[in-house]
């Protein structure tokens, strides 16, 4: 079932700045974006987060804030690369962004562009279908979990609620919530008889099916 909802319109003091190496950076409420790309891309991809901070807020009854929101509070964000890049910078195949929470100053990385080559089944993302939108709304919404919601999850729980916010689809006067995550398509037909059990409760020693599927079926 798809969720459609108007956003208000919102003013945001994005004031992007020269970085080092050439990078950008543009801050808002909630996060610092560096990114590759020029000031108006920061700018731009920091208030479509913002976006997704308000649809969030909306969707899980989170009030607005009542005072600033400090700089350690805030997620920073990375933008930059390949998804080659992202993994690389991660230490794994397949990774194409992460989200590292930390008490102050958490981080997500999110590439700029898919790499030239295929993932395959298995590895932590699949390609068909993915997007470095759907990468970034998936990392937001870990850091969104952690900073309003903190608490022990389980893994399938913090990855299918991170799925389940990646492919919203931020409209001119509002969003749509509910799209498929076509980009888990393939481990869904080819594993498609996991055990959910296994799911739920799964070994202490995870194969690499595990991992697919904590995301696929989560």
């Amino acid at each position: 079932m798809k969720f459609r909802v108007a956003l208000s319109a919102f003013a945001l003091a994005a004031s992007p700045a020269a970085n080092a190496a050439d990078w950008s950076q543009a801050t808002t409420a909630h996060m610092i974006v560096y990114s590759e790309q020029s000031a108006d891309d920061a700018k731009e991809l920091a208030i479509k987060l913002e976006r997704m901070d308000e649809a969030m807020r909306f969707m899980l009854n989170i009030p607005k804030d009542t005072k600033p929101v400090p700089d350690s509070a805030k997620l920073t964000v990375f933008h930059f690369g390949n998804t080659d890049d992202i993994g690389r910078l991660a230490g794994a195949y397949g990774v194409y962004g992460f989200f590292k929470p930390m008490a102050g100053h958490s981080t997500a990385y999110i590439p700029l562009r898919e790499a030239a080559q295929r993932g395959s089944i298995g590895t932590r993302v699949e390609r068909d279908a993915l997007t470095p939108d759907i990468v970034m709304f998936h990392e937001y919404a870990h850091y969104f979990m952690f900073q309003h919601a903190a608490a022990a999850y389980p893994s399938w729980y913090i990855e299918g609620f991170a799925e389940v916010y990646s492919t919203i689809d931020l409209l001119p006067d509002g969003f749509v919530l509910g799209a498929p995550a076509k980009h888990r398509g393939a481990t869904l037909s080819v594993l498609g008889s996991y055990r959910v059990e296994r799911l739920l409760d799964p070994p202490e020693e995870l194969q690499w099916k595990d991992g697919a599927q904590i995301y696929a079926m989560g």
